[in-house]
């Protein structure tokens, strides 16, 4: 299922559409401990070339809570840190 909706978040689409797509991936996470690491590479993948801000802030703000809980948190380090500073005035 995650591997559908990584594939889906990479086509084409509006705000709501992605929007959907993430607010299910989250949702999946929440329910599922089992795909939490999928799921947070999955929704890491998708800030990295993201052109809607509010999504973007929506992940980091879930990756900020959520990544330290994994068993390698610092594999997210990296695309936390590059949104916060290439993106600065659209995640702050």
């Amino acid at each position: 299922m995650m591997t559908f909706l990584s594939t889906m978040l990479r086509n084409d689409g509006g705000f709501d559409y992605k929007k959907s797509i993430i607010d299910t991936i989250i949702a999946i996470i929440e329910e599922n401990p089992d795909a939490k690491e999928t799921g947070l590479m999955q929704l890491c993948e998708f800030i990295e070339d993201c052109e809607h801000s509010t999504l973007a802030t929506r992940v980091l703000y879930f990756l900020g809570r959520e990544a330290p809980t994994t068993l390698n948190p610092s594999r997210y380090i990296r695309f936390v840190y590059n949104r916060v500073i290439l993106e600065t005035t659209q995640v702050c």
